[in-house]
């Protein structure tokens, strides 16, 4: 019944206003960072730093809990196919493998992001179609007399939730590499809605079959999905799972690398991290620093225990989480005509109304927390705060003139930044434009994922570099056409 209640409501109340919030925030500030600029934008360096910190934390300790849950689901896969008792993979074994499938995709996010969306694509499109298949074959075990059972007085809450929002987070990494999107006023509202479908669709159904074979708590654990698909489908069913279990994380960990990686980028470029960062790969023009230092991160806490990597990753989920909506707030009030090809379409009261629930939900979360996973985030926080203070204070020393100089150094990053955004924009313009050149739609077509307040000063950039590309059309043909009548022979 737990379960029945929480899967109804969580897409809705936690995952909407995520992905909501994030194609607003992406389409106004589509820099390579995310949400450590929209921090930084509406709250300045100091609430950026704290949440850049909480948000890389959050991506290490999700790269470290991808690599664990690809070894349990090899080992889970193995040892099915073992002739004793003994373990498929032995430490040695399991640490190497972490370690090799860490340079795998690390390799991958150097090559380029193009490769990333290759890779993952693939992968994914395999993980769909097997659930697809999951569905069509589990559909007749689907009874809800599940729902009658009591909630058993076992259940944790603080790992439920941590479980639970884990499983339905993630919209606002793809704001990460916001400046590496062609089009993203047209690209983040597609994908995003899309994307919470597609949970939708993958996370309700097999949960509900699931629940259906085993009706009781004790019943599951890692290997749960596993014995679901051979009662379904059979033994070779079942191995096929476990395969796309592995395709699954490793798709995972591609995606997340490559968001972790930009994160420290974004921190770079306003001065919240050394300028090594933003450093580019003089082949492949990807954040080859910012890559290696996040994996060589992730490889420090691949040796934690799954359900702590779990909770604590959540908790510093939360705290990031509400700062981004702190943002998304803030940046209404101060910045109200600012352009935003998409916005949310609720005036600013009823917006605030409607992140209190994520909001809460997040609060709830740090409340139910075990006292040790609520210990390291404190501990985590404090590191945060400490290094930030030690950090400006090597550049400062607190005296007045250095402070004058600091409010400066923020002014500039914010400029640069504007400046970066007006680039993306005036390139999707130029898209655009060359969209409604080519196919002759009107520029309300054109621009119908714009916001109503973006629309109108987007229609006279449209206007200006459709009317400048058909300029340039002319005065080629012109060029063209004098010189091919001149090569005719006279009469």
């Amino acid at each position: 019944m737990l379960m029945f209640i929480t899967s109804f409501f969580v897409p809705w109340l936690w995952c909407m206003p995520i992905s909501l919030m994030t194609v607003e925030m992406a389409c106004m500030i589509p820099e390579s960072g995310g949400h450590v600029l929209w921090v930084y934008r509406a709250f300045g360096p100091f609430w950026s730093y704290i949440n850049g910190c909480f948000a890389f934390a959050c991506s290490v300790l999700d790269n470290a809990f991808f690599t664990s849950l690809f070894i349990e689901y090899l080992s889970l896969l193995l040892r099915k196919k073992a002739t004793n008792n003994s373990l498929p993979l032995n430490y040695t074994w399991s640490v190497t493998i972490k370690m090799l499938m860490l340079v795998f995709v690390t390799i991958i996010n150097i090559v380029g992001i193009g490769v990333v969306g290759n890779v993952t694509l693939v992968l994914a499109f395999i993980v769909i179609v097997s659930f697809i298949i999951v569905y069509s074959v589990g559909f007749k075990f689907i009874n809800f007399s599940w729902m009658g059972l009591p909630i058993s007085k076992e259940v944790n809450r603080g790992k439920y939730l941590a479980n639970l929002l884990w499983n339905t987070s993630g919209f606002d990494l793809v704001a990460t590499c916001a400046s590496e999107v062609l089009t993203p006023s047209i690209s983040y509202p597609r994908s995003l809605s899309y994307g919470f479908f597609l949970l939708l669709v993958t996370s309700l159904l097999p949960a509900y079959i699931c629940a259906s074979i085993f009706p009781h708590q004790e019943n599951w654990n890692i290997g749960t999905y596993f014995d679901v698909a051979k009662i379904i489908g059979g033994n070779s069913f079942e191995d096929w799972m476990g395969v796309v279990g592995l395709f699954n994380m490793t798709g995972l960990l591609i995606t997340r690398l490559c968001a972790n990686s930009r994160i420290l980028y974004g921190m770079a470029q306003v001065d919240q991290m050394p300028s090594t960062f933003t450093l580019l790969h003089p082949k492949f023009a990807t954040p080859w620093v910012a890559i290696l230092t996040s994996s060589l991160c992730t490889f420090i806490f691949i040796f934690f225990n799954l359900d702590y990597l779990a909770e604590v990753d959540m908790l510093f989920y939360a705290l990031s989480t509400l700062l981004k909506f702190s943002a998304l707030i803030q940046l209404r009030y101060t910045e109200p005509d600012v352009l935003r090809p998409y916005q949310i379409p609720f005036e600013k009261e009823l917006l605030a109304l409607f992140v209190c629930f994520p909001m809460t939900m997040c609060i709830i979360m740090l409340i139910y927390a075990s006292e040790r996973s609520q210990g390291i985030a404190l501990i985590g926080t404090s590191i945060a705060v400490f290094s930030y203070i030690c950090k400006e204070s090597f550049i400062q020393y607190g005296t007045k003139e250095v402070t004058k100089k600091r409010l400066v150094r923020v002014q500039e990053n914010l400029e640069r930044m504007q400046k970066r955004i007006d680039g993306v924009i005036e390139s999707e313009v130029k898209v655009l434009a060359a969209i409604h050149l080519i196919t002759g739609k009107s520029a309300d077509v054109a621009l119908k994922n714009w916001g109503s307040r973006a629309k109108e000063r987007a229609k006279e950039r449209l206007a200006e570099k459709t009317k400048q590309m058909k300029d340039l059309s002319k005065s080629l043909t012109n060029a063209i056409m004098p010189q091919q009548n001149s090569n005719q022979p006279s009469i």
